[in-house]
């Protein structure tokens, strides 16, 4: 039960009975003649020790062996109460919660264990396995809290004690892995063309680590906003000569990724039209002789497609046969009326420049005249002049397109 050790007995144990010592000055105090040099406690038994045998100003020993007294308690009269524990000691209750109990990591969890209690109003102590290895050593508050950084389920334990009994309460944190950030991937067919060119975007490729489903949000005119599409796979017409970032911005619903491609646009220069000039008159094709490439006549004759009766009508204003690669121009430079039509090395001047009419002709610019044949005959040979213009069917040719 409880004991004491007798100083002046070699260290002799005594047995304390229940009830209520009085005990004076001394090394822990005088009872009788004896001395005591400590007192044990055994588990089971309580002693209280007090200022007088009034039981005031009072204290409880806890069990084990105490060679010295409180202070306070050594140096005046004091009182020493023994008595049994109640021998049904009830265990504690264990109560754990957290808060949250479950997100992505890092997830911080705030532990609570402050609704534990004990039935005969024993003072409790805390011990808590938060990273859920089986150990209580994590901490010993009554609200610690905890960062888990690995995704998983983890049993966080807290064992409550009164001092002689011990009870577990258990809550489960459930952390999710950390979300990743989706990757955004744009491609474009085709990348550069002359305006209006039409892009066929794409960003299938992207993708998430996580497996989320996407959102899409494209900036296809390159303003800076992504609200030209939210399709996979848009199309966009650029009007306009340029170059284009165009954007594509992907999310998860919590993070996103942005990718983009470059788009360049060109002004259209069309080609120069290649073809026929045909009278339509004669229904004859302009022409030269195939053995001459310089300085020939030009004349109409039935249509063939060789390369003597193709030519190209230049943005200059030029004329150029295909075979000769000479320009159609007026012999010796000559602008009269009647002045015959040949080919000649081309140089650009005004004798070999020639202006379609709205009404069809081919109006020469140094003689302000119009392209005809030889007495307005329709045969082949017949020779190509210029003649005053008055848009008559001999005047009218149609040209390549």
């Amino acid at each position: 039960a409880i004991a004491y050790r007798d100083a002046n007995r070699a260290g002799t144990q005594q047995p304390f009975e229940p009830g209520t010592w009085l005990f004076s000055k001394g090394s822990l105090g005088l009872i009788g003649n004896d001395t005591m040099s400590s007192i044990d406690v055994a588990n089971g038994w309580q002693a209280t020790i007090c200022t007088n045998d009034l039981l005031v100003g009072c204290t409880d020993l806890g069990p084990g062996i105490h060679n010295t007294l409180p202070a306070g308690y050594d140096n005046a009269v004091s009182s020493l109460r023994i008595t049994p524990k109640d021998a049904t000691n009830g265990a504690p209750v264990a109560v754990a919660t957290a808060t949250p109990t479950s997100g992505t990591a890092p997830l911080a969890v705030q532990f609570d264990a402050s609704a534990s209690s004990d039935p005969d109003n024993d003072a409790l102590t805390f011990a808590w396995d938060l990273d859920g290895d089986g150990s209580l050593d994590d901490s010993t508050s009554v609200g610690p809290t905890f960062t888990y950084t690995a995704a998983g389920p983890v049993t966080a334990r807290v064992r409550v004690s009164d001092g002689q009994l011990t009870t577990d309460a258990t809550v489960t944190i459930t952390v999710a892995p950390a979300n990743g950030t989706p990757t955004a991937v744009a491609t474009a067919t085709p990348t550069s063309g002359t305006a209006p060119l039409t892009v066929q975007f794409s960003g299938a490729g992207s993708s998430d680590p996580d497996g989320t489903p996407l959102t899409y949000a494209w900036d296809l005119d390159g303003d800076g906003a992504f609200d030209d599409s939210t399709g996979v796979s848009p199309t966009f017409t650029y009007l306009t000569a340029g170059t284009v970032t165009a954007a594509l911005r992907v999310s998860d619903g919590q993070l996103t990724a942005v990718d983009s491609v470059t788009v360049t646009v060109t002004t259209g220069v069309p080609a120069d039209p290649v073809g026929e000039i045909v009278g339509v008159g004669s229904g004859r094709c302009l022409d030269i002789n195939p053995n001459k490439k310089d300085k020939t006549v030009v004349s109409v004759w039935t249509c063939s497609a060789t390369p003597d009766q193709q030519w190209t009508l230049k943005s200059n204003g030029t004329i150029v046969n295909s075979l000769s690669s000479t320009c159609l121009s007026l012999r010796g430079g000559t602008i009269t009326n009647g002045t015959v039509v040949e080919v000649a090395a081309c140089t650009g001047a005004a004798v070999q420049q020639w202006t379609a009419t709205p009404a069809g002709e081919l109006k020469n610019a140094a003689s302000a005249r119009c392209l005809d044949v030889t007495g307005r005959r329709v045969g082949n040979g017949s020779t190509a002049v210029i003649t005053n213009c008055v848009a008559s069917t001999h005047q009218i040719w149609r040209l390549p397109t």
